[in-house]
């Protein structure tokens, strides 16, 4: 459901993390008696309604049109008052969808029967409510144990189980346990064939079943969705900014991202966006994405790296498209650049833009040993969605080194995954490239060749002069744009 009228009760982190991700179909409402925390959420996203005052007052309630509204939120920190406003609006209002986040349920069967919805873990709050209010993935917390194991989905159209059987599909790390398809429930068996806007229970491991659902209900080729709902734009005073802006709108355009937020950064005292450039920036921005004002933020104050990181914590985003720089002698001895500082707390990919679009031709560089191919899956994404040419280099290890052995088995391991992920996806298969030699000089040679380079590479990577980072050499030293995608820990 979109184009609907959402109240929220309440102000805070989790709320802002809501308001960023909902659709901007949708009408949005806070009420909160702190102004400042009012003044601040109206910064996040336009056309936003606030109202100063007690959210426990029906009249408050009445003056932001609550008889009107799909969806109520009670967010206000204070358990009691969102479980009285809750009970109050549901007995005035009885079609009113209404979520409580409550810290402690000391009395559940108070909401389950009046029909509300409890959230209890903060750090679910904001994919659950959203997944919930755009109908697509819902945990289902009074099944089973309690514990995620469980969630509800509703297939799109581009899901890539419609038109095919359960046998067919052959899941095997997620099991159906029922199906419901207008208004009725089918126990599904072997010819069950899936269709659009049909409901299914799905029950798998906690850990894996958020992606899991995720993939069922809108398909695979959406990137970069898998990671957020937005692109944030990081923008230096470059003679290269122009070629940034280009390869962040046709990202926009062709892929998958509901905003963009462009941010205007000094670099140091001597590049710095003056009025003038500032002017002539924003000015090419709004031109390129003109018609398209409503999906644009551009922000163009001085933040710190500590700003940034709240920033992009509270933005969910998807990915983050970052200014090409110079590598320099300092960078060498190991002084971090703007790119490898971001990489340091963003969780999603990182793209060092050189203005290489199409993506026609995408080379994959996955070098780490026990790495979990999420590079390549995001590099299989993008050549489906785009119909481009995908290959992956493999650098063979001389005979007499140590870890000759050990990377030989971590490439062939690697190229089986690769084949097996081509069939999951129904991709061609990938051509594959061996190289020896020096693997930087190797890849660098070869990637001249391409649109877009994608690496995986291990979370927090360090790079020194006498101990120097492969990958974070190549996403400066490629002629060709670098996309990254930092992985966490042994898989």
């Amino acid at each position: 459901m979109k184009n609907g009228h959402i109240i929220i009760g309440g102000g805070g982190k989790n709320i802002i993390n809501i308001i960023n991700r909902v659709d901007t179909s949708w009408k949005i409402t806070v009420v909160d008696k702190d102004k400042n925390i009012l003044s601040q959420i109206s910064t996040f996203r336009k056309g936003i309604f606030t109202i100063e005052g007690d959210i426990g007052n029906i009249q408050i309630l009445k003056k932001a049109n609550i008889e009107t509204a799909n969806v109520l939120i009670m967010a206000t920190g204070d358990d009691e008052l969102n479980k009285d406003v809750s009970l109050t609006a549901r007995s005035l209002y009885p079609k009113l969808r209404i979520f409580a986040i409550i810290k402690e349920v000391k009395n559940s069967n108070q909401f389950i029967e009046n029909s509300i919805e409890i959230i209890e873990t903060a750090p679910m709050v904001s994919n659950l409510i959203l997944n919930k209010i755009e109908n697509r993935v819902s945990i289902a917390t009074n099944i089973g144990l309690g514990k995620g194991e469980i969630v509800e989905v509703t297939l799109s159209g581009s899901s890539k189980i419609i038109g095919k059987s359960l046998r067919e599909i052959h899941p095997k790390e997620w099991v159906v346990g029922a199906l419901y398809r207008n208004n009725e429930l089918i126990l599904p068996h072997g010819d069950t064939v899936f269709k659009e806007n049909d409901s299914l229970l799905i029950i798998s491991d906690p850990k894996k079943i958020n992606y899991i659902a995720e993939s069922i209900s809108v398909g695979d080729y959406r990137f970069p969705l898998q990671f957020g709902n937005n692109i944030m734009v990081i923008l230096y005073p470059f003679p290269n900014w122009k070629t940034t802006i280009d390869e962040a709108n046709y990202i926009f355009q062709n892929f998958h991202a509901k905003e963009i937020d462009i941010y205007l950064l000094d670099y140091n005292q001597s590049l710095v966006f003056n009025d003038e450039l500032k002017k002539e920036v924003e000015t090419y921005i709004k031109t390129v994405f003109k018609n398209r004002e409503n999906f644009l933020k551009i922000f163009n104050n001085k933040y710190s790296t500590q700003q940034m990181k709240e920033f992009y914590d509270s933005g969910n985003y998807g990915l983050v498209v970052i200014s090409e720089e110079k590598f320099s002698l300092l960078n060498k001895l190991g002084r971090k650049t703007a790119s490898t500082t971001f990489l340091d707390f963003i969780t999603s990919p990182l793209l060092i833009s050189k203005g290489k679009t199409p993506y026609q031709n995408i080379l994959i560089s996955d070098r780490e040993i026990n790495s979990p191919l999420k590079g390549i899956e995001i590099a299989i994404n993008i050549s489906k969605k785009g119909n481009s040419k995908l290959s992956a280099i493999f650098v063979k290890e001389a005979e007499f080194t140590n870890s000759s052995q050990e990377v030989a088995e971590s490439n062939r391991l690697k190229k089986e995954e690769i084949k097996l992920m081509c069939e999951k996806y129904k991709s061609d298969n990938i051509e594959i490239i061996e190289i020896e030699g020096n693997p930087i000089r190797g890849v660098k040679k070869v990637a001249k060749n391409y649109d877009l380079l994608v690496i995986a590479q291990r979370y927090n990577q360090q790079s020194t002069f006498f101990h120097p980072s492969e990958n974070q050499y190549l996403m400066h030293k490629s002629k060709t744009s670098v996309l990254v995608y930092n992985f966490c820990g042994e898989i």
